[in-house]
């Protein structure tokens, strides 16, 4: 099976330990656009420059309400935590 990915695709790691890290940043060398992380209980957090979510559901979540990933407005208040 085939992955097509160019410049305008978004991509999110599900796994930033060590190894999905290391290939992370190994493709966002070579311009995959990387859009965050998923790394349950750390998510808030950044790590290399990603931030990171909780779940997938939660980035996408996150990532489509058109801010990138800063956060999502709840109640009329920005929430930093990427819960």
């Amino acid at each position: 099976m085939s992955i097509l990915v160019d410049k305008n695709t978004k991509v999110i790691v599900p796994g930033l330990g060590k190894q999905g890290t290391f290939h992370a940043l190994q493709c966002r060398e070579n311009g995959t656009n990387i859009v965050g992380g998923v790394s349950p209980g750390n998510g808030g957090q950044t790590k290399e420059g990603f931030p990171l979510f909780n779940s997938v559901a939660k980035a996408v979540t996150i990532l489509n309400d058109g801010r990138g990933g800063h956060g999502a407005k709840q109640g009329g208040k920005q929430k930093s935590e990427h819960t």
